[in-house]
């Protein structure tokens, strides 16, 4: 309540006029809150929507305008995108806009200071008790981290669709290299079980992104995602993002490259059994150290003999892995790719090579040092044990080297 004002009960009512038709009606009823807009820029967005559906369309433009630099203000640049966007469909030439929501969420962004990452890997910790949690809005570099410039390109190539309830998005199955935010409503997260039966494993709302595999890879989609309800989605192609990333070199390469950290890498170290055993705080350390390689096709990553520096996680593109017999000569053991290791057991235990790998495509890697595992292995028991039980079933298999498992 504001100035003895319900604002909650007068936009129930203006909402009712809205569902009906009754516009003019909605319209008077929203104008009287309209003071109250800076707080509640959904209040702009209903106006602009109406102002729509009366066809006075200069009118709706800058009501959107309004709401577009109060969600930026805010900190909502998903749904001031968006808005954007609704502005363009309006009025193509309006691309002012869009250098202003740029410039004032780079501002912005320039106060944002993410937590420090510690210099070394602190070992585990107890929880903390509940009183002392503090919930943390997550900060993505994808957006945060661009400034004007690099962020206008990104508005300006991201495209926005619409879903109504029980849309599919993409289902399980399909290929893509596209990355999603949510700009209104929720989808749900849906898997199907060995029986084929649908079951939802997650919701996800507003802010919240998803496809990151497909976007930083070529893989197929491993779930469906459906519209829980009328959703606004915003969709930013690989090969748009490629196209700006060449545009600014070589800032937005190591933005994508901070992006694709936080939102996959962290992702595959906590799923994998060796980084699994690190806290979230430590798997960041670790993260924060590693650096990227590109390889070409043909090129050789690591050879067999050679005492062990680094392993890598595959980023784009696979490899093989190959050892030499003295009878069959060149002996193919295996091949990997996108989001699978490799090279862990010959850095850990300073033993030559046993396996040659190869790039089969052009290949992005991500290189782990041989000081990173080692501060994981003396502060994490329960990781050296893992690597230890690789060391030995892996010395095992070397027996028959052609099995299929890579010792590399």
């Amino acid at each position: 309540m504001a100035n003895g004002i319900d604002i909650s009960q007068i936009k129930d009512k203006a909402e009712k006029y809205f569902s009906k038709g009754q516009f003019s009606s909605s319209l008077d009823a929203y104008l009287s809150i309209k003071t109250q807009a800076g707080k509640d820029p959904r209040i702009y967005l209903r106006l602009g929507d109406i102002y729509r559906k009366l066809n006075k369309s200069q009118e709706a433009v800058e009501e959107y305008k309004n709401a577009a630099e109060v969600f930026v203000k805010q900190g909502f640049i998903v749904k001031a995108i968006a808005v954007f966007k609704m502005i363009i469909d309006i009025d193509p030439s309006k691309t002012d806009v869009q250098k202003r929501l740029a410039d004032l969420y780079a501002k912005q962004g320039l106060g944002q200071k993410p937590e420090p990452i510690p210099a070394k890997i602190e070992g585990p910790k107890p929880e903390a008790p509940p009183a002392e949690r503090k919930k943390k809005i997550p900060r993505t570099p994808l957006f945060s981290d661009l400034n004007a410039d690099e962020l206008s390109e990104v508005i300006d190539k991201i495209n926005v669709a619409n879903f109504s309830n029980g849309d599919f998005v993409f289902k399980e199955g399909d290929k893509g290299e596209s990355i999603y935010i949510i700009a209104a409503g929720t989808v749900e997260v849906i898997c199907r079980d060995k029986d084929g039966k649908e079951i939802v494993v997650d919701k996800l709302g507003e802010g919240d992104f998803f496809g990151e595999f497909g976007f930083f890879s070529h893989g197929i989609r491993m779930a469906s995602i459906r519209a829980a309800g009328n959703v606004d989605i915003l969709e930013l192609s690989k090969d748009r993002m490629n196209a700006i990333a060449e545009m600014h070199r070589p800032r937005v390469s190591e933005v994508l490259f901070d992006f694709y950290k936080e939102r996959v890498a962290d992702r595959l170290l906590a799923l994998s059994p060796l980084f699994g055993q690190l806290t979230a705080k430590d798997r960041k350390v670790v993260l924060s150290k590693v650096i990227p390689e590109a390889y070409e096709a043909g090129d050789i990553i690591i050879k067999e003999g050679e005492i062990g520096d680094a392993m890598y996680l595959i980023k784009d593109g696979s490899v093989e892995v190959s050892s030499y017999d003295s009878k069959k000569g060149k002996v193919v053991v295996a091949a990997l790719k996108e989001g699978e290791f490799f090279g862990e057991i010959g850095l850990a235990t300073m033993k030559p090579r046993t396996a040659t790998v190869t790039a089969i495509t052009k290949t992005e890697l991500v290189l782990f040092s041989r000081i990173m595992i080692k501060e994981i292995i003396e502060r994490y028991p329960a990781a050296k044990k893992v690597l230890e039980g690789f060391v030995k079933s892996r010395v095992t298999d070397i027996a028959k080297l052609k099995s299929g498992t890579v010792l590399t």
